[in-house]
């Protein structure tokens, strides 16, 4: 559970990052250039962004067995997080807390107790 909780974290300071990414791009469009602490600001945020992005992807595959995705919602849950704003949508529906709640009461199946799963 702890896993699912950090992952729901992660999607959404990865949402978050690339937004902030998305609107300094579209205002460097404008011709506006972003100098000083501005530009610090920015590649700093890039930098984590970065980061964060890798943990995320990781972390998907880490929580794709406890929650028991098929591979098309693993690879939906990945694509999402190459779309500005997508790590919103995995945190609120994916990862609902009712969803990771419901998962709690029901017992794994018998191969995955044994290892074998």
């Amino acid at each position: 559970m702890k896993l699912i909780r950090l992952l729901r974290k992660v999607a959404f300071w990865e949402a978050t990052f690339f937004v902030i990414l998305c609107v300094a791009w579209v205002i460097s469009l404008t011709g506006y250039q972003l100098t000083g602490g501005w530009h610090a600001a920015l590649v700093i945020v890039g930098f984590s962004h970065g980061c964060v992005f890798t943990a995320y992807l990781f972390l998907v595959l880490l929580v794709r067995a406890r929650m028991r995705w098929s591979v098309f919602t693993t690879l939906s849950i990945l694509v999402a997080g190459l779309i500005p704003g997508g790590g919103y949508v995995v945190e609120m529906k994916a990862l609902s807390g009712a969803r990771v709640a419901s998962l709690e009461r029901t017992p794994e199946p018998v191969m995955a107790r044994r290892g074998m799963g």
